[in-house]
Order: C-alpha cells, then sequence, then structure tokens
C-alpha cells in the first residue's frame, strides 16, 4: 500500500527529506541554543569568536552538498523503479526486527566505509580534491555538518546507493538510518562537548581534535576503527593558537601567522582561510 500510494521514486525522497531536514533543524536548534542563546561555555570545545563570513559560506557548501544527494537520490530512485534495488515496499514482508536490525546494520556498515574513506582522503593525493574544502573550517559550527566538497559528497551517496542496491531495505528503514546520521553528524560539529568523551562513542569533542589535527579521529559514529588502528585521540581542549596543528595532507607549512598550506607536489600556496 505505501509503494503503490508514494510510489518507488517518492519513496527514496522520503530518505532525502529525512537527512537533509534533520540536518537543518538539528543545525538551527545548536546554533540557538549553544552559540547564539544562553552561554554554555563549560563543555565548549573552542572558541565562539568566529572568522567573518564562515557561517555564510558554511551553510552555502552544505546547500551545495544538499544538491549532490538530491542528484544522488534521484539516481538511486530510477535503480528502484526500474527493479535494480533490493528495496522492499512492506514492513510485514521481512518483519519488525529485520527492520530495526537492518537500521543498525546500516550503522555499522557506514561506520566502516566512512572511517576508511574519509581516512583516504586524507592522503596527500586526495585531499584538496575531496575532502579540503571541508577542513576550511578550523573551528566548524553546527552549521558546517554537511560543507564538504561535491566529490566528497558524491562518494558518501554512491554508499548510499550500493547499500540499496546488494541489502534488502525497506525506504523507512533507509530514512531513518538517513535521519539519524545527520541528527549525530550535526552534534559531532556542535562545537560542544555532550558526555565525558574518551569512550566508544565519537563526541564533538573527539571531530573537534580532528579539525585540528587531521591525522587522528577518523569515524563517524564510533570510535572503534579508530582504536584498532591506532588514530584515536581523546579530546583535549587547547588553545586555538596552538602550534601543533597542521593537516597531514600538507608536505610544507609557510607563512606561519597565515597558516597556508604548500599542497603536495605543488608550489601553491593555499591559504587555510578559516583558521583561529
Amino acid at each position: 500500500m505505501f509503494a503503490e500510494i508514494l510510489g518507488p521514486l517518492s519513496l527514496v525522497w522520503i530518505a532525502l527529506a529525512a537527512r537533509v531536514g534533520g540536518y537543518f533543524v538539528t543545525a538551527f536548534v545548536l546554533w540557538r541554543v549553544l552559540w547564539v542563546g544562553p552561554r554554555f561555555e563549560a563543555n565548549r570545545t573552542s572558541s565562539r569568536v568566529l572568522p567573518p563570513n564562515q557561517v555564510r559560506d558554511e551553510i552555502r557548501s552544505s546547500l551545495a552538498t544538499t544538491a549532490v544527494y538530491a542528484l544522488g537520490c534521484f539516481a538511486l530512485g530510477v535503480l528502484e523503479a526500474n527493479g535494480k534495488t533490493r528495496m522492499y515496499a512492506e514492513v510485514a514482508d521481512l518483519g519488525g526486527a529485520y527492520f530495526a536490525l537492518s537500521v543498525i546494520g546500516l550503522m555499522v556498515l557506514y561506520d566502516t566505509f566512512f572511517y576508511w574513506s574519509h581516512r583516504a582522503m586524507h592522503a596527500p593525493a586526495l585531499f584538496l580534491l575531496f575532502h579540503a574544502a571541508h577542513h576550511r573550517f578550523r573551528r566548524p559550527t553546527p552549521w558546517g555538518t554537511l560543507a564538504m566538497p561535491p566529490l566528497d559528497a558524491a562518494v558518501q551517496m554512491l554508499a548510499v546507493i550500493a547499500f540499496a542496491a546488494f541489502i534488502p531495505l525497506h525506504p523507512g528503514a533507509l530514512a531513518l538510518w538517513s535521519l539519524l546520521t545527520a541528527v549525530i553528524n550535526v552534534v559531532g560539529h556542535a562545537g560542544y562537548q555532550f558526555g565525558a568523551g574518551d569512550g566508544l562513542v565519537n563526541t564533538s569533542g573527539d571531530h573537534e581534535a580532528h579539525h585540528a589535527k587531521s591525522v587522528v579521529n577518523y569515524g563517524f559514529y564510533l570510535t572503534v576503527w579508530d582504536r584498532i588502528c591506532g588514530t584515536y585521540e581523546p579530546f583535549r581542549k587547547t588553545s586555538p593558537k596552538s602550534k601543533d596543528i597542521r593537516h597531514a595532507s600538507c608536505s610544507k607549512w609557510v607563512d606561519e601567522p597565515a597558516r597556508r598550506c604548500e599542497s603536495p607536489g605543488s608550489r601553491t600556496p593555499v591559504k587555510d582561510q578559516y583558521d583561529g
């Protein structure tokens, strides 16, 4: 009945709406509460003071990512309409237990995929093309969650398409996973440490450490792969002017006060625009 009413293309757009809507709603709430509203300073992971136009640029970049996600969802919808995915229409077909387990399974698979793809994007040969734009924001805000280059966003969408092509998934499970992923991702960029940290759950502080040092904490939901591979480092609040902050993908740093990165294999300095 669900598929008959909405059609296969519309089912996939629900997942897109969940992901994009989750981003905008959660980012707005955390921005108002933690950055604009009453001052919560005790567990703040970085300075509230931001460079001019950072939030504007974060939102612009996130909107571009939304366009890439929309194209990916359209491609997934076309595949579904032509019977090229394993998505199914009725929860009763495989049962409620499978529905719940499929959401958990997506989180486990995506956490593994994200760790290795994220770490690969930090390789010197790939960083500038796939991921550097996200690291312009050395002190990210909730609005910077989806601020990434189009190729980075495309890689994330290819993972979603692959999941739907090979794993039996109900569109509702895909939408629920998309919503959870969006909310968790925004919280990870909140600039505020929720909880004690240094556990199996990847926290905002852990991701702040990633933005600061670049060579640690590549995971998404969990720190499991970081711990296995020796790339986990608990968040420690340090001065924004700390001299040990570097991008792993920079072969050479020049003009220290401005923190410009001379990209690997190139003599052209790339300025880290939003360094604090």
